[in-house]
């Protein structure tokens, strides 16, 4: 079932309210993607101007 999206960071209002309905977030394949190189994971959140984010890798969706 898609629920429709929602940004990548956990404490986004719409991620919290779907997480409560029991919707686990899943990579959208035709969504884009962005590179950004950092010395750090936090680096990342940081670049992005937001609290813990969600991020692609090699084993699924993780927090950052």
């Amino acid at each position: 079932m898609d629920v429709g999206s929602t940004a990548p960071f956990l404490d986004d209002g719409l991620a919290r309210y779907k997480r409560k309905w029991g919707f686990a977030p899943e990579a959208d394949p035709l969504s884009p993607l962005i590179a950004i190189q950092t010395a750090s994971r936090a680096g990342v959140a940081q670049a992005l101007g937001g609290g813990p984010v969600l991020a692609a890798t090699a084993n699924g969706l993780a927090e950052i």
